[in-house]
Order: structure tokens, then sequence, then C-alpha cells
């Protein structure tokens, strides 16, 4: 018993230190929104991405290929993302 008491203590502290450590959450940033890549744009290009309406509203897209970002507005010019601040990505179907 005693040559198994070292590998039981391990396995307590795994679960008491993994049942009280704080979970990291994405929060939604100031006025983010939604943006449209453009026929034949470049994913990861915020060129590529026009405003999607007033930006308010979600595209309806599914599939695999990237068709939308929501994303803060570039602070140099509104009508493209900021590529490092996307939330989240909408994809549209392949053909």
């Amino acid at each position: 018993m005693k040559k198994y008491l070292l590998g039981i203590m391990a396995i307590v502290f795994a679960v008491v230190f993994s049942a009280f450590t704080k979970t990291e959450t994405v929060k939604p940033m100031d006025g983010e929104k939604w943006f449209e890549l453009e026929a034949g744009g470049d994913p990861s290009v915020a060129a590529d991405y026009s405003l999607y309406g007033n930006g308010s509203t979600e595209p309806s897209c599914t599939g695999s290929n990237v068709c939308a970002k929501l994303a803060v507005p570039d602070a140099q010019n509104p009508d493209i993302p900021n590529l490092s601040t996307t939330i989240s990505t909408k994809f549209r179907p392949t053909p």
C-alpha cells in the first residue's frame, strides 16, 4: 500500500487543483460588427472584407468557406475589420 500512496496523493492533488482553477472566457468587445468577405477574397486580409449592412445583422451563410466575421472595426478605416479582434466567423457551403 505504501508504494501506491504517492500515486494516489498525486491524483488527489490533480483533482483538487483542477476543480478550483478559473477558466478563461472570451468576452465580447464593444462595437463589434459583421463584415462580409468579398467574392474571391482572402479570409486573412482585412481589406477583402466590407461592412455587412449596418454591421448589426448576422449574415445567413453556412458551410466550410469563410463568408463573414464579427469583429471590431479598424481604427483607421471603420469599413473593414480589425481581424485580431475577431469574435465569430461564419461559413458558406462549398460548391
